[in-house]
C-alpha cells in the first residue's frame, strides 16, 4: 500500500510541476486512482483485522474490495467525454444501461454464490466494454464529424469511467485465473486460452502470477501511453465555447502505443504457449510430448508421489488416479451417509497426507468399529481455504466440521478463539512417551495440547552427487562454512551453485526460520518478542544477502517458491536446494526428474560456532476436534484413530509420528535414508508460535523480499521488521 501512495505522490508532483500543460489532468487522475486504492486496501485490512472471521465466511477479501471500490469509482465518473461543438453530451456510468451491466457483470465475478457463473459473466464484461469502446469509435463516422476536418481518434471520446471498469475486468480476470490455477491438475489448452486475451492472465491460470502480472503491468503501460496521446476534455469546452473545435494536430503518435500493446500481447501469448507447453509434459494425457528441461507439476501429484517413491512405496496408486483424485479444489471422498447413522465430518488438507481412497478406507474401517452407526464424511480444501473455512466454522452451532487439519502456526490464533477442543486430557502418558516432545509442543499452545500432530514435514539438504564431484567434492557439507565453499568452488566451475523459496511467501518465512536456526537461534522469544536485532538473525539476513551478492544462488530466486527450486533442482540446473519431504522421491522419478541416480538428501549443516550437526525447519500438520462439534467424543476418537500407531504402521508412504515406528525395521527397509530426515527432524524449529502469525507472517515477508531484492540491507530490513513486529506485538496484547 505505501508503494501505491509514493505513487500517487509522484504523480501529484508531476501534476503540480505541469499543471500549465493541457495534459496535467492525467497525472492528477492517476493520483486519485493511486489514493483510492489505497484507501480501498487500508479498507479491506482493517475489516480483516476488526473481525476476520466475519471476512472469512463470506469469502471477502482485499481483491474483492479493490474491484468494488473501482467499480463504484467507474460508475460515478464520465464513460464519454463531451464535445459541445458537435453537440456531444458527457455520459456518466450511472446514466449508462451498457456500464450498469458491465459493473453488475463484474460484481457477479466477485460475489462466492454468485461465482458459478463467472464465466458468462466476465464474458459478458468483455463484450460491453469493447462495444462500448466500438459504439464510440463508430460515432466519429458520422458526417457531421468527418466534416469537421478534425483528426479524431476513439480515446478522445473514452472517459475516465470506461479506462476504471477496464481495470476492474482485468483485477477480476486475474482473480478469476488465480482461482482456477488451485486446481492441482495440469491445466489443458482450453483452460488457459481464454485468460490469455488478457495479457499475462493465462500465466495466472498457469500458477506463474509474477510472470503474469509482469505482462499485466507492461500492457496497462502502453494503455496509459495510449490514454496521454488523447485530447484533454478542457481543451473540448474551451474551444466548444468559442463554437467550434482545437486546432488540428499530428495524431500518428498514438500507433507507437498501440504498436507497443500488440507486441506485449503477442510476447505474452508466446510465455503462455511455452510455459503450456511445460505443463503438458508433466500430464499423463499427452505422455508423447517429448520430455522438457523444466516442467510444472501438480504439487499433489508430486507430493503424493515424491513421498511414496521416497520411503520406499513399491506399490500403489497411478499418477492418472491421483490426478484425478485432486482433480477439484475440494470435495467430498465418501458416499452418502446412510439413514440414522451419526456423521462426523472432517476437513482435510488436499495437498499432502493420506490419498483420498486410502482415507475412505480408513473411515469404513472406523465405521466396522461403531457398528456401523457412525458415518465419517471427508471433505479437502487447499491451504488458504482450509483456513478461512475453520475461521468461518467458528460463527455456527455446532459447527460444519467436527475434525479439521490445520498448519502447527495456526494453533495459537484457533486457540485464542476457543475454536479448538482440549486434547490435554486425550493423549495418555504410554502415548506421550513414544512422540518426540516437539512434536506435541508444535500442537500445544498455554500448556495445552490443541491437535495431534499427523503429517511431519522437515525439510531436508538435496544436492547433486555427479555436480559435486564435479567441483572436487566427495560429499555434503558439515558445516555451513563448508557449504559457503563448496558453493563458491561450484560457482568457479561455472556451475549455479543454489536455489530456494525466495518469492514473498509463506516459503520465505520458512527458509529464514531455518538460515537463523543454522547459525543457532530463533526469531522470537518465548514470550513472542522479536529477535531479529540479535546476532542469528543479523548473520542470518546478510548470509542470505551475501549469497545472491557473490552469485551464488539463481538469478530468479526473488520469484520462487518450493515447487520452482525443486523443478530447478530436478532439471540439473542447481547443485543445491533445501526443499520438503516430497523432493526425495521426485529426484528418482523419470517422469520428474532429469537427475535420476545423481540426487541426494543430506542434513541441513549448521555453523560450526553452534555444535550442531542439522538445523532444520518444520512444517507440521495436526488434527484438531473444534470445540462447536456435535459430536465432539467420536471426533476425538476419529483423530486419535487415524493418527494410531495401527494406522500409522501401515502407511509407509509417511514418515510416522511415532518413535517405535521411526526405528522400525520396516520403515528403515522401505526408505534406508530416513535416518536423514530423522536428524532434520530432531533439528528443526519450529516457525514462531504466535496468536498473531499470520499479521506477523506477512510483515517478515515483506522486508525479508526486500533484502532479497537489494531494495533494503539487511540490517534495515531486519531493523524495519523488528519494529513492525513490535508494534503489532502491543497492538495484539493490547
Amino acid at each position: 500500500m505505501r508503494g501505491v501512495l509514493v505513487l500517487g505522490a509522484l504523480f501529484l508532483a508531476a501534476f503540480l510541476l505541469a499543471r500549465g500543460n493541457a495534459n496535467a489532468g492525467v497525472f492528477l487522475f492517476l493520483a486519485v486512482v493511486c489514493a483510492g486504492v489505497a484507501i480501498v486496501v487500508a479498507f479491506a485490512k482493517g475489516l480483516g483485522r476488526f473481525n476476520g472471521t466475519i471476512l472469512a465466511g463470506h469469502g471477502w477479501a482485499d481483491r474483492n474490495l479493490l474491484v468494488g471500490g473501482l467499480l463504484l469509482i467507474g460508475v460515478l465518473t464520465p464513460w464519454s467525454i463531451a464535445v459541445p461543438s458537435l453537440h456531444w453530451p458527457q455520459i456518466f456510468g450511472w446514466q449508462s444501461p451498457v456500464a450498469l451491466a458491465i459493473t453488475g457483470a463484474l460484481v457477479v465475478t466477485r460475489i462466492g454464490p454468485m461465482r458459478r457463473y463467472s464465466a458468462p459473466a466476465i464474458v459478458i464484461a468483455g463484450l460491453g466494454l469493447t462495444a462500448w469502446a466500438g459504439w464510440l469509435s463508430a460515432q466519429l463516422l458520422l458526417p457531421a464529424v468527418r466534416a469537421t476536418g478534425f483528426p479524431f481518434l476513439p480515446i478522445d471520446l473514452l472517459g475516465e469511467g470506461w479506462y476504471v471498469a477496464v481495470l476492474a475486468f482485468a483485477i477480476s480476470v486475474d482473480g478469476i485465473a488465480s482461482d482456477a490455477s488451485g486446481d492441482e491438475r495440469p491445466a489443458r489448452p482450453r483452460e488457459v486460452w481464454p485468460f490469455a486475451i488478457i495479457p499475462g492472465a493465462g500465466l495466472v491460470r498457469l500458477r506463474y502470477p509474477g510472470r503474469g502480472r509482469l505482462w499485466m503491468a507492461a500492457t496497462a503501460f502502453s494503455v496509459f501511453l495510449l490514454q496521454a496521446n488523447a485530447v484533454v476534455p478542457a481543451e473540448f469546452q474551451f474551444y466548444g465555447s468559442l463554437g467550434g473545435l482545437p486546432p488540428p494536430r499530428p495524431r500518428g503518435a498514438a500507433l507507437i502505443p498501440v504498436a507497443l500493446g500488440l507486441v506485449i500481447w503477442l510476447a505474452s501469448l508466446r510465455d503462455t504457449g511455452q510455459k503450456l507447453r511445460l505443463e503438458q509434459n508433466a500430464d499423463p494425457r499427452y505422455a508423447h510430448v517429448p520430455f522438457a528441461s523444466s516442467r510444472r507439476y501438480s504439487r499433489r501429484a508430486l507430493l503424493d508421489r515424491g513421498l511414496r517413491l521416497g520411503l520406499g512405496v513399491t506399490g500403489g496408486i497411478s499418477i492418472a488416479s491421483l490426478l484425478d483424485a485432486c482433480a477439484t479444489g475440494s470435495g467430498a471422498t465418501g458416499p452418502t451417509p446412510p439413514p440414522g447413522a451419526t456423521v462426523i465430518r472432517a476437513l482435510l488438507f488436499d495437498q499432502v497426507g493420506y490419498d483420498p481412497t486410502v482415507l475412505q478406507a480408513l473411515a469404513n474401517k472406523f465405521r466396522t468399529l461403531y457398528d456401523n452407526k457412525v458415518f465419517v464424511s471427508i471433505e479437502t480444501a487447499h491451504y488458504r481455504e482450509l483456513y478461512e473455512s475453520i475461521l468461518a466454522a467458528g460463527l455456527t452451532k455446532p459447527a460444519p466440521y467436527d475434525v479439521v487439519a490445520l498448519d502447527q502456526v495456526w494453533v495459537p490464533e484457533f486457540a485464542n478463539r476457543k475454536q479448538l477442543l482440549s486434547l490435554k486430557d486425550q493423549i495418555p502418558d504410554d502415548a506421550r512417551s513414544d512422540i518426540m516432545p516437539s512434536l506435541l509442543d508444535a500442537f500445544a499452545y498455554k500448556d495445552t495440547n490443541w491437535a495431534m500432530p499427523h503429517v511431519l514435514n522437515v525439510q531436508s539438504l538435496y544436492y547433486n552427487k555427479s555436480q559435486l564431484r564435479a567441483a572436487g567434492f566427495t560429499g555434503p557439507p558439515a558445516t555451513l562454512e563448508d557449504w559457503y565453499m563448496q558453493m563458491v568452488a561450484l560457482r568457479r566451475r561455472g556451475l549455479v551453485p543454489y536455489t530456494d523459496s525466495w518469492a514473498q511467501d509463506e516459503g520465505l518465512v520458512s527458509d529464514f526460520v531455518r538460515i537463523a536456526a543454522q547459525y543457532g537461534g530463533d526469531l522470537f522469544d518465548a514470550n513472542g518478542k522479536p529477535l531479529l536485532q540479535q546476532p542469528p538473525a543479523q548473520r542470518a539476513a546478510a548470509f542470505m544477502r551475501q549469497l545472491i551478492d557473490d552469485r551464488l544462488v539463481r538469478a530468479d530466486v526473488a520469484a520462487s517458491d518450493e515447487p520452482d527450486a525443486m523443478r530447478a533442482f530436478l532439471s540439473g540446473g542447481v547443485t543445491f536446494t533445501t526443499n520438503w519431504n516430497f523432493v526425495w522421491g521426485a529426484m528418482n522419478d523419470s517422469l520428474y526428474s532429469q537427475i535420476v541416480g545423481q540426487g541426494s538428501v543430506a542434513p541441513i549443516p549448521a555453523a560450526a560456532s553452534t555444535g550442531k550437526n542439522a538445523a532444520s525447519v518444520s512444517g507440521f500438520l495436526g488434527l484438531a476436534a473444534l470445540a462447536n462439534s456435535a459430536h465432539p467424543d467420536l471426533a476425538v476418537a476419529w483423530l486419535r484413530y487415524l493418527t494410531s500407531p495401527e494406522v500409522q504402521a501401515q502407511q509407509t508412504a509417511e514418515l510416522p509420528i511415532w518413535t517405535s515406528l521411526q526405528n522400525s525395521a520396516d520403515l528403515r527397509k522401505a526408505n534406508p535414508q530416513i535416518g536423514v530426515f530423522l536428524a532434520n527432524l530432531a533439528n528443526a524449529r519450529p516457525r514462531p508460535k504466535l496468536g498473531h502469525y499470520v499479521e506477523s507472517s506477512s510483515v517478515l515477508q515483506r522486508h525479508l523480499h526486500d533484502l532479497v531484492l537489494g531494495t533494503a540491507s539487511p540490517t534495515a530490513a531486519m531493523a524495519q521488521a523488528q519494529a513492525e513486529l513490535i508494534a503489532l506485538q502491543a497492538r495484539f496484547s493490547s
